[in-house]
């Protein structure tokens, strides 16, 4: 009797570990499910957290090498560059050969455009291009009306700053023009000051063609115009040239003007 009484006992026993054995194991279940809530919404917000820093950094990616801002510099090498809205050059054209030879010396992506003004310059003057009394045109166009003031003076002031380093004294000028006188020059594979000196000798020459004056200078095209036109092609005292100039209808962004200087 004792020892059935010690079996049903003991098969109590075991039933009773069973059952504290399975409460057991559901506990520690669900202690181990409240900790991977955790760490799924911790999975989920950086998953979220990478998105939003992906996106972001896409942008300013896209935002930085989008050009807002277009500098072309013409001495005869003829130079294009495209500025971004945070003042650096993303790209560079040569219109030609000569173009190519400045931008084969001179590194000029990722510097500001100011850095790159200076180094433009002394390439120039190192390649024996720009000189006293030669003539250097610089154009901008830009849909930012607030910077557009702001850049035309900084390059200004970055050529001056170079050619007074190396003692010579040309001369310049700095004016805006329209994104239609831009896309037509480059059209033309020309750049907007020479397009404008070529569309001026052709209201005066009609037989002159881009393909004829695209070797020539834009001093040698403008002094062209003044013999057709008997000396009234001359560029007059502001910058102001007869036809096709830089206030001409076509060259004149809006905004403030800036004249031909003497530099320095």
């Amino acid at each position: 009797m004792n020892r059935i009484k010690d079996a049903f006992s003991a098969i109590r026993a075991e039933d009773a570990l069973k059952a504290g054995t399975t409460r057991f194991m559901q506990a520690e279940i669900q202690k181990a499910s409240a900790k991977k809530r955790p760490a799924g919404k911790r999975i989920a917000f950086a998953s979220a957290a990478f998105a939003v820093l992906f996106f972001f950094g896409a942008l300013s990616y896209i935002s930085y090498f989008t050009p807002t801002a277009f500098l072309d510099f013409d001495i005869n090498p003829s130079i294009e560059l495209s500025v971004n809205r945070f003042g650096s050059v993303i790209e560079a054209h040569a219109y030609n050969r000569e173009g190519e030879q400045i931008l084969s010396e001179a590194n000029l992506k990722y510097k500001t455009y100011q850095d790159a003004t200076r180094l433009i310059v002394d390439a120039a003057v190192g390649g024996g291009y720009l000189r006293d009394e030669a003539m250097i045109s610089v154009t901008l166009q830009t849909d930012n009306i607030d910077e557009e003031n702001q850049m035309l003076i900084s390059v200004e002031s970055s050529m001056a700053a170079a050619v007074s380093e190396h003692h010579i004294a040309p001369r310049a000028e700095v004016f805006p023009v329209s994104a239609e006188v831009r896309i037509e020059a480059r059209g033309q594979d020309v750049s907007p000051a020479k397009y404008l000196a070529i569309l001026a000798l052709q209201k005066v020459d009609p037989a002159a063609t881009v393909d004829s004056c695209r070797d020539h200078s834009i001093g040698e095209i403008r002094g062209l115009t003044r013999e057709h036109h008997g000396g009234a092609g001359e560029i007059e005292s502001g910058g102001r040239q007869a036809s096709g100039g830089p206030d001409s209808d076509m060259g004149h962004h809006g905004g403030g003007h800036h004249e031909a200087i003497t530099l320095p």
